[in-house]
């Protein structure tokens, strides 16, 4: 697993694979911008409005998984077995 620092946010950016699947968590720290940032009357979403800022800020990372640990989470067992190979 490599945990690489987020530099810049491209929408629908040209991959070097064949598929590309995201999850997006934010500790607590990040709810904060969410609220100063997003307005509920107006349709946005925070990929253009609050990642680009917090990568500026150096505060978004991304962690690529080899296809040896993919976990599909369709389900409440895919979901409990992907926390669980998360913890460290």
């Amino acid at each position: 697993m490599v945990i690489e620092k987020v530099l810049t946010i491209t929408k629908y950016p040209l991959l070097a694979v064949h598929a590309h699947t995201g999850i997006t968590m934010f500790a607590p720290e990040m709810y904060s911008y969410f609220r100063k940032m997003v307005s509920l009357d107006v349709e946005s979403s925070f990929e253009k409005v609050i990642c680009p800022v917090i990568a500026k800020e150096y505060k978004l990372f991304a962690i690529n998984f080899s296809l040896e640990v993919w976990i599909p989470v369709n389900d409440l067992k895919g979901l409990e077995a992907a926390a669980g190979a998360l913890k460290c």
